[in-house]
């Protein structure tokens, strides 16, 4: 798929997944790598993000998967109709704007959308319930994107603040990124 990968990508791919033998370790390190070390930024190239850990994460992951040997494809995503209230089904339907990688593991497929700070294998919010246009190997096919329950889409958080008479604040708290912890930040709060 696409271009070949430079020597650069395909030597930080090897890098990142020495002494890994599961696929889905290596989809794990290699994602890791793209939303936490590389800044979102105007370059599209992956040797130009390398060399500036700045630039598109989803074509540089993209391009470590594909150095590693890694099947997958992209995917362009809309949520559901009532995400779009606004618009007329009659009339024409919401593009397919956010683009995902379709990583396919032995394990099974997985969603990745990698920009800065995401949990792997989660999605923005607006699109779960949705539907993707997924291209690669000379198809496109739609298929529809993972639903979550309410539950499942909680974030809580918890943060303490002590300014002191210098005026400077000592932050101190805890985000919780993780799926099915509504219940648990229930009983934490009670």
């Amino acid at each position: 798929m696409g271009a070949p990968v430079a020597d650069d990508g395909a030597a930080k791919a090897a890098e990142l997944t020495a002494g890994l033998d599961a696929p889905d370790a290596k989809v794990r390190a290699l994602y890791k790598f793209a939303v936490t070390e590389i800044k979102s930024g105007g370059n599209s190239t992956p040797s130009h993000t390398l060399a500036d850990m700045e630039g598109d994460p989803t074509e540089l992951l993209a391009a470590l998967l594909k150095a590693a040997g890694i099947s997958f494809q992209y995917a362009w995503c809309r949520g559901p109709s009532p995400n779009y209230p606004e618009y007329d089904v009659e009339m024409s339907l919401p593009m397919y704007g956010t683009e995902l990688l379709l990583v396919n593991l032995p394990t099974g497929d997985v969603w990745l959308w990698p920009w800065r700070w995401n949990a792997f294998g989660a999605l923005p919010n607006q699109i779960y319930g949705g539907e993707a246009l997924v291209v690669g190997g000379g198809t496109a096919f739609f298929r529809a994107l993972p639903s979550r329950t309410p539950e499942e889409r909680a974030v809580a958080t918890r943060i303490e603040v002590k300014i002191d008479e210098n005026a400077m604040a000592d932050i101190k708290g805890a985000l919780i990124l993780q799926l099915g912890t509504a219940a648990a930040a229930r009983e934490a709060s009670s």
